[in-house]
């Protein structure tokens, strides 16, 4: 361009323009990224919040068990036939029996299969460990040993929620490369606007 020749102001106009447009579209693309983050994040914590219910719930439905297994001597020593005593039994432990196996289940739907897999050394698969072994003991009506094995479930869960809770407060690994992403394009941004500024600046004084 001849420097004798005068900028037109739609150069001005173009340049802002186009600058405005590339800003804007990026920081939409953020706050998208941003949107499904906070998303993801109301999950996790969700995820937390029903897995420490669901493990203390277990915990509780196993320990009723125990107590109700240990009242069988009692019932022995009534008057009552096998056929009576098994029917007591039966109806005592009924609703602590049905909610242990309805959390024993969703605990394990919510670890990942894949992970435990992959894996084994995790804290989600070391928790599968302790829920399978539990289970074990469960079904062969060992309730007792199902109750230990809950201190073990606690311990590793524990782990886990910690872990899971980290991820929560730092924010997932995609909104993290994003977010320094974004840091770089501000900062970017702002130099290349001063430097076509100055530019622009120093032509308009040169005519």
């Amino acid at each position: 361009m001849d420097i004798s020749t005068p900028i037109p102001p739609t150069l001005y106009v173009a340049v802002g323009a186009i600058l405005a447009a590339v800003i804007a579209g990026f920081f939409s693309f953020v706050n998208l990224i941003s949107s499904k983050e906070n998303k993801i994040s109301e999950f996790r914590l969700s995820w937390i919040d029903g897995l420490r219910d669901e493990i203390a719930e277990y915990s509780a439905a196993v320990q009723e068990l125990v107590r109700i297994e240990g009242l069988r001597e009692i019932y022995h020593q009534s008057t009552k036939t096998e056929l009576e005593l098994e029917q007591q039994w039966f109806e005592n432990s009924k609703e602590a029996f049905q909610k242990a196996v309805k959390t024993m289940s969703c605990i394990q739907l919510r670890l990942n299969p894949e992970h435990v897999k992959y894996d084994p050394e995790s804290h989600e698969a070391i928790l599968m460990r302790h829920i399978t072994s539990s289970r074990d003991e469960f079904n062969k009506e060992n309730y007792h040993n199902a109750s230990k094995c809950c201190i073990e479930i606690r311990e590793a869960a524990s782990h886990l929620l910690k872990s899971t809770w980290d991820t929560v407060k730092r924010g997932e690994s995609e909104y993290r490369k994003i977010r320094r992403q974004a840091w770089i394009a501000v900062k970017s941004g702002v130099v290349v606007s001063a430097v076509l500024s100055i530019i622009l600046i120093g032509l308009a004084i040169a005519h």
